[in-house]
């Protein structure tokens, strides 16, 4: 009862703010090809970046309760990047990947074999052959 009780206050404070691409669904989408908002609501207006849909994860744990992940290939910082950095897996929070992403329904359906296999790798950023 908590969890709803904060969920709402948050989504009134959001809605008050005016500041919806802040405010976390229980669901968030991550395609890196996405075109929209980029504020992970569904495929269109998917996050971009696994590491920040993942840091808006993080911030709102009452609420987020799934990531689903677009295939591809997605790395814990840009080339330019700490050469260190990596994905730190969230205690509690379900993440699903292999999505075909841009949809407006999610196309791979987990409960059934898919017809394509479709993979989503998170990957390090930088790695030379002997570094693996």
């Amino acid at each position: 009862m908590q969890t709803k009780k904060w969920g709402i206050k948050v989504a009134i404070l959001c809605l008050c703010l005016g500041v919806p691409s802040t405010c976390p669904a229980k669901v968030i989408h991550v395609d890196g090809d996405a075109a929209g908002a980029n504020n992970g609501t569904n495929w269109n207006d998917a996050f971009t970046d696994l590491q920040e849909a993942m840091s808006n994860a993080r911030a709102f744990p009452q609420i987020v309760e799934e990531l689903r992940v677009a295939h591809g290939v997605y790395r814990p910082a840009r080339p330019s990047g700490h050469r260190q950095a990596a994905f730190q897996l969230i205690d509690g929070l379900v993440m699903k990947g292999g999505y075909a992403g841009g949809d407006p329904v999610d196309v791979v359906h987990l409960d059934e074999p898919p017809l394509v296999s479709i993979s989503s790798t998170m990957a390090r950023p930088i790695a030379s052959p002997m570094s693996m």
